[in-house]
């Protein structure tokens, strides 16, 4: 039986979730309601270390685990370890006031300074933003992504990002997102779109794109304006991008009503979550079938719905 740690919620209901022992013991962590298996014997990575390594079965079910070289000799599991750094701003860049929209010569530079520093094809790049926001960087969806290229608190929380809305910050972490899904994917574009939209897990799980109708027209989109851009030259693009920005921004609301979870990040985000469990130091946030992985230090509180 596994041991039990509380988390008091300032006042709220406590939430209990389970917390393997320190020391650098092995561990294995599936993210479902109340568990964490503890493997036995020890760790991949020695005494004190307590790094988590993720790994995906064929059927979309992720495991955290500290026994790295177990899971890599197994072909039952793929992994998938996104070792995200600190997303970077560029030093000509000046963050614009709340309401303000960024020129679209600026966001072509944005996304051409990311697409070097990633590696990502710059086309690729704008046929996301182009889908995920239209080129509102205030937007935000009923799942709570956010700005031009739609990150989850989480997974901005884990690139250090401080202003999700702010752009310059936003498409670096987008595309940082997106580098990672193709490498995992070994540079295939339809799996790595397809990732983007459903998760990398969705993607392992169906060996392929996932026969969910908006992914599948998603990847479609993604892939068709990426050649059409491609054709265009630089000044068409602009006109583009001028044609998609809003001529004012105010964020938009969301509501989370199904979800048991609220996440209160200490960068003021919110998100919503379907399981929570806490391996010290780390929180293991669960929703749409993703799970990020956080340092307590970036969480402020977890609130579940009474």
């Amino acid at each position: 039986m596994p041991l039990v740690h509380t988390i008091t919620l300032l006042g709220l209901a406590a939430l209990h979730v389970p917390q393997a022992p320190r020391g650098g013991a092995a561990y294995d962590v599936a993210p479902a309601p109340g568990t964490i298996h503890l493997a036995q014997g020890p760790s991949s990575g020695g005494p004190g270390k307590s790094r988590a390594y993720k790994f995906i079965d064929a059927k979309g079910s992720a495991v955290y685990t500290n026994r790295v070289q177990k899971y890599r000799r197994d072909p039952r599991y793929v992994e998938v370890n996104f070792d995200y750094k600190p997303v970077v701003v560029p030093q000509w860049y000046k963050k614009p006031s709340a309401r303000a929209v960024v020129a679209p010569e600026e966001i072509m530079q944005l996304i051409e300074s990311n697409a070097r520093r990633y590696n990502v094809d710059t086309h690729l790049i704008h046929a996301v933003i182009k889908l995920e926001s239209a080129f509102d960087a205030r937007a935000v969806s009923k799942a709570g992504a956010r700005g031009l290229m739609q990150l989850m608190p989480g997974t901005a929380a884990e690139m250090g990002v401080r202003d999700i809305f702010d752009p310059a910050q936003n498409i670096a972490g987008g595309t940082q997102y997106l580098s990672k899904l193709l490498e995992l994917f070994k540079g295939d574009l339809r799996l790595a779109a397809a990732a983007y939209n459903a998760g990398p897990g969705r993607v392992k799980q169906y060996g392929g794109v996932p026969p969910f109708k908006e992914t599948q027209a998603y990847v479609r989109n993604v892939l068709a304006l990426r050649d059409d851009l491609a054709g265009l030259e630089g000044s068409e693009k602009l006109t583009r991008i001028a044609a998609a920005t809003p001529s004012s921004s105010a964020a938009s609301k969301t509501a989370f009503e199904k979800e048991p979870y609220i996440v209160y990040f200490r960068s003021g985000l919110t998100q919503p979550a379907e399981r929570v469990a806490f391996h010290s130091p780390k929180y293991y946030i669960t929703y749409n079938n993703r799970t990020y992985i956080l340092g307590k230090e970036l969480v402020d509180k977890v609130v579940k719905r009474q």
